[in-house]
């Protein structure tokens, strides 16, 4: 995991001390979490959300003025990519199943005992470490130890154990040595083993095989072997690399022309995307993110604002019907979040596009 990365945690409970004693019992250094924020009710939650996004949100379901399943229907509706942890009672456990299809990620049941503090810091730390997880973490974390076993097999069978990664018939003789040949074999299985962890493509491996390596036992010193298979597991790595960055830049221009076709669809979600893509929403959102230097959410929701806008230009269509065809079922909702969007309500923008006409109709006369 990527050290130094805390996951910022919003507690919801109209209960004060409900509140307090998950802050007092959780064991926040088990997860790496920080409290960044409490709320009463789901309304004074959505102000805070949009001040500073958490990654993880834990609220109780039944709260005075927006309870917890309104928040899960708003959160899902903005594509807000958070995680929501619901605490249920009993009693309201049908009420908890409603809001998965509001991407709730999980619920515990009340009373909070001991037990399910512990299953709920164990179901925060699965989370943060999907957050973290990725193979370039996963390559620094293994490439010291690795380097170290290549390097005490070199000392234990005299250097001859490079044969048989390296070598083929047409290149070098079998090897002499016994012992060399099978801790060549070990590291050989070793090193797949490890670059089919890492998804390093069968092409990649054959074309570092292939390669030449008589110069090998020409190099004078022992240092200069050494670092000669360095080199060569480098190039794997390299290789390996830039393979997946051309793999990573389609699945990108994928899911852009997913989004551009699908946008105006209200049923379409982040969510439905990455479902559609078969990969996981932490993974898709990571790359996309680290890609373009955007959310997925804020390109989801460019993409729709450029359509409301386009279409409140033309007054044929009601401010209802701009909603549903730029992907808002809720045309109230689309109102709200346009005006948070543009600083003006879309009626507002409207009549600035006809009055932008008539100017222009006025210039060309």
């Amino acid at each position: 995991m990527n050290e130094g990365r805390i996951m910022n945690i919003l507690l919801i409970d109209d209960e004060k001390y409900a509140v307090e004693g998950l802050i007092s019992m959780l064991d926040w250094k088990r997860f790496e979490g920080t409290l960044t924020g409490t709320a009463s009710n789901g309304k004074d939650a959505l102000e805070l959300i949009e001040l500073s996004p958490p990654d993880v949100i834990i609220s109780d379901i039944k709260m005075p003025v927006m309870d917890g399943l309104e928040l899960a229907k708003e959160i899902f509706s903005r594509n807000w990519e958070i995680k929501l942890i619901l605490l249920s009672a009993h009693g309201e456990f049908t009420y908890a199943q409603k809001a998965i299809q509001y991407g709730v990620t999980d619920y515990i049941l009340k009373p909070v005992t001991r037990q399910k503090l512990q299953d709920l810091e164990g179901l925060l730390l699965r989370i943060n470490q999907e957050k973290k997880f990725s193979k370039d973490t996963y390559l620094k974390s293994w490439s010291p130890s690795l380097k170290d076993e290549i390097l005490t097999a070199l000392r234990q069978c005299d250097l001859k154990f490079f044969d048989s990664y390296f070598s083929s018939e047409e290149y070098f003789a079998p090897m002499k040595s016994q012992e060399g040949n099978a801790l060549g074999t070990q590291l050989l299985n070793y090193l797949y083993s490890y670059f089919e962890q890492l998804n390093i493509s069968q092409s990649v491996l054959d074309t570092s095989k292939s390669k030449t390596l008589s110069q090998f036992y020409d190099l004078p010193s022992p240092e200069e072997k050494i670092n000669f298979i360095i080199t060569r597991y480098s190039d794997v790595m390299t290789a390996s690399s830039r393979q997946r960055h051309a793999s990573t830049d389609t699945l990108i221009e994928t899911a852009r022309e997913y989004m551009q076709k699908h946008f105006d669809s209200p049923s379409f979600n982040i969510s439905y995307l990455a479902d559609s893509m078969n990969v996981s929403i932490s993974y898709l959102s990571t790359i996309f993110k680290q890609s373009t230097c955007e959310n997925l959410s804020t390109y989801l929701t460019n993409l729709r604002m450029e359509k409301a806008k386009e279409l409140l230009s033309d007054v044929q269509y009601s401010i209802s019907d701009v909603a549903l065809k730029s992907g808002y079922e809720d045309s109230r909702y689309f109102a709200k979040y346009f005006k948070k969007q543009m600083n003006m309500k879309p009626s507002e923008y409207r009549n600035l596009c006809i009055q932008k006409s008539l100017n222009l109709k006025k210039t060309s006369e």
